[in-house]
């Protein structure tokens, strides 16, 4: 059996379903060229370099199954959203019903993807598909693009100061077995707007799903944007991610991505540095245990002279969790004055756990500021050893100073509801 040959019976269960939806012509022509872009490069092996440390020969073994129509019936495990979040929820791929989205505030429009086709606006949404292909991208992105049947798109307007939060909710349960699952993410942000989002992936307990998620965020001039993602899938679950982000002159852009569930999660992170004086922040955090697996590949591309950008990922690893962390810092000919820096750091709390790290500087021309780094560690003995002279038992000495470890990285986030959840996260993973 072929590498791809799992996928095909799930790309054709996802044109039958899509013809059923009565989706247009034009996007099931968008779904058979995306699928044969990704049968062309097939699944990803560590034969590829960018795969050289993670192999999903699971992943291909696993038969995975669309999730039935309508299948929004665990709603009810869903919290109310906070009066200060604009919520948009996705249970096992399909949106929640009765949620009041397009117009929800002025200079502010999100439709699922089904809205967009179907309610005035399917050639302008065909459009932005149009030109956001991801042929040229990786294998799993067009995998997405093939068989994904719904996602979220949003438009900020122009000179909007957007008070909520928007967040994205994506949950997986256990209710159908095996599920696959591709959500997809649109945003553009008008020129000086300032929004927040946040998008995250929750799976159920025992919910052996592959989520296959791609986002898009355009961000365009002066625009001020902070875009979170938390991936707390269920252990048994495999989850991929692609983002890919777009600035504009002048732009800000604040990236944060946390990494706790999955039994193997890969990220791939594009940003593209297009217009001058723009500036990206991008921070990670991953605590992985037992035998999971997780992958960040990151590339921030320069394209223009006079941007900024800044990378610090930092890991916690017990019992026999491997990290694979690749960064890039791309500096394109005419992209002079360049300031880039780019760190990675990682804790190992077991000596059975393992980090292969790979920061990389790419730079064509001379006149730039750029470093990068990278350290793998243990806790420091001195420091737990002065803790537990003080009475504080060994175990919570380690919890204490992984927590320090990892504090910086989460006082990034200006989101304190968020960063409080992320506390909670990370004392569940050190009580495991």
């Amino acid at each position: 059996m072929s590498e791809t040959q799992p996928f095909e019976a799930l790309f054709d269960a996802a044109i039958l379903a899509a013809q059923e939806r009565s989706e247009p012509e034009w996007r099931i022509v968008q779904r058979k060229d995306a699928f044969a872009q990704f049968l062309e490069q097939g699944l990803p092996t560590p034969r590829h370099e960018d795969w050289k440390y993670t192999n999903l020969k699971s992943l291909a073994d696993a038969e995975f199954s669309l999730p039935p129509a309508g299948t929004v019936d665990e709603s009810s495990l869903l919290s109310d959203a906070d009066a200060d979040e604009i919520r948009v929820t996705f249970v096992n791929g399909s949106p929640c019903p009765d949620q009041a989205l397009a117009a929800v505030g002025e200079g502010v429009e999100i439709r699922t993807f089904q809205d967009a086709m179907n309610n005035g606006v399917g050639s302008e949404f065909r459009k932005l598909l149009d030109r956001e292909r991801i042929g040229d991208s990786t294998a799993l992105a067009c995998l997405n693009r093939a068989i994904g049947h719904e996602g979220v798109w949003i438009r900020v307007g122009d000179n909007v100061k957007l008070d909520k939060r928007i967040h994205i909710l994506f949950l997986t349960t256990g209710s159908v077995e095996n599920v696959f699952v591709a959500p997809r993410v649109l945003v553009s942000v008008g020129r000086s707007s300032e929004a927040r989002i946040l998008q995250s992936h929750i799976g159920s307990p025992g919910s052996a799903s592959f989520t296959c998620a791609v986002s898009d965020l355009h961000v365009s001039d002066n625009a001020h944007v902070r875009f979170n993602k938390v991936q707390s899938e269920a252990t048994e679950a495999f989850h991929y991610g692609f983002l890919r982000t777009h600035q504009c002159a002048d732009s800000h852009l604040t990236l944060f991505e946390f990494s706790r569930g999955a039994r193997l999660a890969r990220s791939d992170l594009y940003a593209g540095l297009a217009g001058e004086g723009a500036q990206i922040e991008l921070n990670g955090l991953y605590a992985v245990r037992d035998k999971q697996h997780v992958d960040h590949h990151t590339a921030v591309d320069h394209l223009v002279p006079r941007c900024i950008s800044r990378q610090t990922y930092k890991g916690i690893l017990a019992e026999s969790a491997h990290a694979v962390f690749n960064g890039r810092i791309i500096v394109r000919p005419h992209a002079v004055q360049t300031d880039g820096f780019q760190m990675n750091q990682n804790l190992l709390l077991s000596r059975s756990a393992k980090v292969d790290t790979k920061p990389q500087l790419e730079i064509q021309n001379d006149d730039v500021k750029c470093t990068h780094g990278a350290t793998i560690g243990q806790i420091d003995d001195d420091q737990r050893f002065y803790l537990m002279s003080r009475g504080i038992e060994k175990d919570e000495a380690t919890k204490m100073l992984s927590r320090g470890f990892a504090e910086d990285v989460l006082y990034s986030l200006h989101d304190k509801r968020l960063q409080a959840s992320l506390h909670v996260l990370l004392d569940g993973f050190f009580s495991t």
